[in-house]
């Protein structure tokens, strides 16, 4: 009796074992069907025609489409020339979804049949191969050779055919077949798992994962490409001065200027000289006046004019912004033979005459920032911090005032390099943008819902308004209004009876206290979280404000301040939920986090609302019950996600979306705008070769700061050069988290999720980046300021990795709590530190002094 038993538990056992592979197998095969049925965006299509006549060879062939859209200059219609009997054309997205086209070549040749269509994409992926036989049924009359038409032999397509063609080249791409073998990859490391690497350890599989990975990424020619250093524009480096009429007096030239800049170290002014008319080196004088008092004088000689430009030295004088200055040029001879260069109304550079309203063409020429004293003085402070946490280590009481001592330190750190940025970079980007929105709701304060399609961008007039006019651009923010609405109500624009009177000073403050507010939030969740030696408070602290984007960012005026701080909400939320603290502030915490996310920034939002899911799902599973939701708790907080609900139903219900485009809401615009490119003037890519370019340049982003004044700190250095790799590494350590979840508390399975979530997000922007460049010719939307609102994970999760890996165990707590050993993980750490200290601010003050400009 008891083998039967035995032998039927075995029978049992056997057939349970079947269940995770059938299940993973039937996951894999609706994954595919999946991809099967995607209408994917088409890459760089081409349709070549085949020809059964050799005396066609080197005719012209012209294909014509129906015109799709009437805000794009283009009549449908495309000449090239037969080579090899075949005639290639390069189908504008536009035509992707055309119903009708006709091909026609010169009626002078006799008998003229279509022998073949192939379709490709990428010059050598086929799409699609149709023939003779095939495209009898597929054309008007059900024949493939070209008929009479006019002056020219013609055969078309019915749209019945165009519909199946349009249809094949959205579901035969190129991109899906790489994702069949991404698909493919990960199905048969999951089997392995679940077969003979079963016993394996999850770091070591791990470890395999990654490395298949790479391999994945070499074998499809994934290479990042080095940047040279930006060389900013010439104006970029100058102040400009403001216009006043020269005045032109008997003797000489005279013009006056309000100093803008401080620092200014000498004034260029474009000259010439003929040295045939003269004999003498001295050409005139030169002359600084305040009022009437003389600052400086100098003379001007042949010598001093180096490449049409002479240089006015203003090293020892101390010139104060604000100030009206005059220059006087006075010639030594009425026939000294040189000129003086000025700029007339149309800009352009003559010799200035008393005839005509023109201005002396000079620039002031700003003392380039000096930091070598500050390089000296972070070098030191952090040196300073890491020694002194390393030798408070073993007193448990010291260690704790020393990691607050950590963080005041780095958020004093922190405010001199939001100011430092305002002061000598400026100008985040969009911000106009963002002002005009701000204005929008303070002109319609009644607006819970924006009309979007009726928000413009304004201009700042030097009186402090904001001016928009009908012809002024459409707003292309599609944003929710919590950021704008804050500013708005708290007095940042005003509503005058002369106009929009903006507030700047307050808009940049309180935009400011809102991002250093979500950084002392995510400082105290990194002090109560992290409990072990004060150097990995260094560390986190360091990762969290080390990336250049997100404190440039909070220099400026922009949503992304807000994303910081409700993110952190959330976050705090969630680790509370998985330390079991379940009360009405957790979820009060969560529901905030989440609803503010949500109506600040889609990005943001769309992160923390996958990972809340997950993370509910998680311990649903786990605990076996819905306690986790059917609670008073959570019930109470459901008011607070309906302000979001209605937000976005009331969105939908005006616009018909949950998000509005530019596209859509002024397509005449949007198509003479930057975000689209005409076909013939795009940067034409292949797959590939756009996924460098996004993933190239999103990398880039992630290690310097980039303005739209110009101005971006481009790093020439290779992505393993020390002022990148510690950034770079924030991005790769987290992942071992996923292996060690089994060993460590609750709370990493937040993480966890909170990476899928940013990684669901993620693939959701690349895809419509991607769109963008195929479809408009557009090749932005890579910045990876998008995701500085989840820095504070990326941070946390760092660093309970590399406290996991030199932890020692200590009876009664978790694993990740205990004290730590001098081992690799610490000196990583240091090394992260140091590399991170150094890719931000001390790169930037040793490497970009000449585009640091008060």
């Amino acid at each position: 009796m008891t083998r039967s038993i035995k032998h039927s538990n075995k029978i049992k056992k056997r057939k349970g074992s079947y269940v995770p592979f059938l299940f993973v197998t039937a996951f894999f095969l609706v994954s595919l069907l999946g991809v099967r049925l995607y209408q994917a965006t088409p890459v760089n299509i081409q349709y070549i025609f085949s020809f059964s006549n050799d005396e066609i060879e080197n005719k012209p062939a012209t294909l014509e489409f129906p015109v799709q859209n009437s805000y794009i200059e283009d009549d449908g219609k495309q000449e090239v020339r037969i080579i090899g009997e075949q005639a290639r054309f390069t189908i504008e997205p536009q035509y992707y979804d055309a119903n009708s086209l006709s091909l026609s070549v010169p009626n002078s040749i006799s008998n003229v049949k279509l022998e073949q269509l192939t379709i490709v994409s990428d010059d050598d992926f086929v799409v699609a191969n149709y023939s003779s036989d095939k495209l009898s049924s597929m054309v008007e009359g059900d024949t493939v050779e070209l008929t009479n038409k006019g002056d020219r032999l013609s055969i078309s397509f019915s749209s019945d055919a165009l519909n199946k063609i349009n249809a094949k080249i959205h579901s035969n791409t190129e991109s899906k077949k790489y994702l069949y073998i991404v698909l493919l990859i990960i199905y048969l490391l999951v089997m392995l798992r679940l077969s003979v690497l079963r016993k394996v350890k999850q770091a070591d599989f791990a470890f395999l994962i990654a490395v298949s990975f790479f391999v994945l990424l070499f074998v499809f020619h994934l290479q990042s490409t080095d940047y040279a250093k930006t060389i900013p524009k010439t104006e970029d480096l100058y102040s400009q001065t403001e216009a006043i009429p020269i005045e032109l007096p008997e003797k000489g030239i005279e013009q006056n200027f309000t100093l803008t800049a401080e620092n200014v170290r000498s004034i260029t002014i474009p000259m010439s000289h003929l040295a045939s008319d003269t004999d003498e080196n001295h050409l005139g004088a030169i002359y600084l006046y305040h009022g009437d008092e003389l600052i400086v004088s100098d003379k001007i000689e042949k010598t001093d004019i180096i490449e049409s430009k002479y240089d006015f030295s203003l090293e020892s004088q101390k010139l104060k912004v604000g100030n009206t200055y005059r220059i006087k040029i006075v010639p030594f001879t009425t026939n000294s033979g040189w000129n003086v260069f000025g700029i007339e109304k149309n800009s352009k550079s003559s010799s200035i005459t008393p005839e005509g309203n023109q201005a002396l063409e000079f620039q002031l020429n700003v003392q380039p920032y000096n930091g070598k004293k500050i390089v000296y003085v972070i070098l030191f402070g952090i040196s300073l911090l890491i020694i002194l946490a390393l030798l408070v280590a073993k007193n448990y009481k010291a260690s704790i005032v020393f990691s607050v001592i950590i963080y005041a330190v780095f958020l004093l750190f922190s405010v001199w390099r939001i100011d430092f940025y305002s002061t000598y970079v400026g100008r985040t980007p969009d911000e106009t943008a963002h002002i005009s929105y701000v204005s929008y709701l303070a002109e319609n304060p009644e607006k819970i819902v924006p009309d979007f399609a009726k928000m413009k961008v304004g201009s700042k007039t030097e009186s402090g308004y904001l001016v928009t006019r009908d012809a002024s651009p459409t707003n292309y923010l599609g944003h929710p209004p919590l950021y704008y609405k804050i500013l708005a109500l708290a007095g940042g624009v005003e509503k005058k009876d002369d106009g929009m009177k903006l507030n700047y000073t307050r808009m940049h403050r309180l935009s400011i206290l809102i991002g250093l507010t979500g950084l002392i939030l995510c400082f105290y969740i990194g002090f109560t979280r992290i409990k072990t030696e004060p150097i990995y408070h260094v560390l986190f602290a360091t990762l969290l404000t080390g990336p250049p984007t997100l404190l440039f960012g909070f220099s400026g005026i922009t949503n992304d301040t807000l994303s910081f701080l409700t993110i952190a909400i959330a976050l705090l939320g969630l680790l509370r939920f998985s330390e079991n603290k379940r009360n009405y502030l957790t979820y009060f915490l969560i529901a905030l986090g989440i609803t503010a996310s949500v109506l600040t920034k889609v990005t943001s939002g769309l992160i923390i609302i996958i990972a809340a899911i997950l993370v509910l799902i998680v311990t649903i599973v786990k605990e076996k019950n819905l306690k986790a939701i059917f609670n008073l708790k959570f019930l109470a907080s459901m008011p607070i996600y309906f302000c979001a609900l209605f937000y976005f139903l009331a969105l939908f219900k005006e616009t018909g979306s949950f998000q509005p485009l530019y596209s859509e809401l002024n397509p005449a615009q949007f198509y003479q705008s930057g975000f689209y490119v005409n076909y013939a003037e795009r940067s034409i890519k292949s797959l590939w070769e756009y996924v460098e370019f996004y993933f190239s340049r999103f990398f880039n982003t992630w290690t310097t700061f980039s303005s739209h004044s110009g101005v971006t700190a481009a790093k020439p250095d290779h992505w393993y050069a020390f002022s990148r790799i510690g950034m770079m590494l924030m991005l790769i350590v987290p992942i071992s988290l996923f292996s060690f979840r089994k060993r460590l508390s609750e709370k990493v399975r937040v993480y966890n999720c909170m990476f899928i979530g940013i990684f669901i997000t993620f693939l959701i922007q690349f895809k419509n980046a991607y769109t963008r460049f195929f479809i408009d010719g557009y090749l932005g939307s890579y910045q990876s300021r998008y995701y500085m609102c989840i820095n504070v994970v990326l941070a946390l999760a760092t660093v309970l990795t590399l406290n996991k890996i030199g932890s020692v165990p200590v009876k009664g707590e978790e694993q990740i709590e205990g004290k730590s050993e001098f081992n690799f993980s610490l000196y990583l750490s240091i090394f992260m530190i140091f590399s991170v200290i150094y890719g931000d601010m001390i790169y930037t003050l040793l490497n970009y002094t000449n585009i640091l400009n008060p």
